[in-house]
């Protein structure tokens, strides 16, 4: 019974992260910031940038797009980081179809002495190779 009740409450403490933080500081997924609907139709690494082709309705005002992180870089080899593209539809209204090529640069995401990181974009995953 002592051994069941020990067993137990390693288990407990072994579940809190190494840092000692509380597992709602680790959840990246209630952090995220809101987005304005877009698709992207299409995406690829080019040198150390990443090129996307995104689709949204608007047309009457300018929209913008940031490339951020998704959440902790996952230590492993090579790393990994979830990435995110968040756009801005500055309150257009308009429903043009809007087609648009973008380009972020990667270099935020260098985690690998070894030249290569894989990033998980959308359901893609990339490997992002530097020197």
């Amino acid at each position: 019974m002592y051994l069941l009740l020990a067993a137990c409450l390693f288990a407990l403490v072994a579940c809190q992260d190494q840092r000692g933080l509380p597992k709602e500081a680790l959840d990246w997924s209630s952090q995220r910031p809101l987005s304005a609907p877009f698709e992207a139709l299409y995406a690829a690494i080019k040198g150390d940038s990443l090129v996307v082709q995104v689709s949204y309705s608007g047309g009457c005002a300018e929209h913008g797009f940031e490339l951020k992180a998704a959440g902790p870089q996952v230590r492993s080899l090579p790393p990994k980081q979830q990435i995110i593209l968040l756009h801005e539809a500055n309150g257009d209204a308009c429903r043009a179809h809007v087609t648009q090529r973008l380009s972020f640069s990667l270099h935020p995401f260098r985690m690998s002495p070894h030249g290569i990181t894989t990033l998980l974009f959308n359901d893609t995953t990339l490997i992002y190779r530097y020197e």
